[in-house]
């Protein structure tokens, strides 16, 4: 809650917490009301700050409305921040993407200019089973993962994974 209920000395976590539940659940206009009747019940009334005049009380229930709205919207601010995010596995690679980038880096320092998509393509390295990539044909990749799956990427595919792997 506000800085005022920081230095309250809690008789014990599960007090504070049913009471900051309480506030959260509180009508706005109920919220003094029920902090007081809760101070009160648990004969702690004495150690909060509960200011006396109409001005400061209204602008204390002003700040726990802020903070109870606060409270209620985190899980969906994480939400949201998770979705922002993106998904977990935004920093690895397949089979695919890691041989790609290492052709591409290869090509770079080579040439000592970016690659065009086409050079690229017919730069990967097509070897025998086990390899990533097993055969290149009509615009596809047919290459295994890292679990050893068969898998297919098309030209177009293949343009579009480009621009993430050339940032990473």
């Amino acid at each position: 809650m506000s800085d005022e209920w920081e230095d309250f000395d809690w008789p014990d976590l599960d007090r504070e917490l049913t009471f900051r539940q309480l506030l959260c659940n509180a009508r706005p206009e109920d919220l003094l009301s029920v902090a007081m009747d809760y101070a009160e019940k648990h004969n702690i009334k004495g150690f909060f700050p509960f200011p006396q005049d109409n001005e400061s009380q209204t602008a204390m229930i002003d700040r726990w409305v802020l903070e109870a709205e606060i409270a209620k919207q985190k899980p969906l601010a994480d939400k949201g921040q998770a979705f922002t995010d993106g998904c977990k596995k935004k920093g690895r690679m397949d089979a695919l993407g890691r041989l790609i980038k290492e052709t591409h880096d290869a090509l770079l320092e080579a040439n000592h200019k970016e690659p065009s998509a086409e050079d690229l393509w017919s730069s990967l390295p097509v070897g025998p089973a086990g390899s990533v990539i097993q055969e290149i044909e009509d615009g596809v990749i047919y290459w295994q993962n890292d679990a050893g799956a068969p898998k297919e990427t098309s030209f177009k595919a293949f343009q579009n994974r480009l621009p993430k792997i050339k940032n990473s």
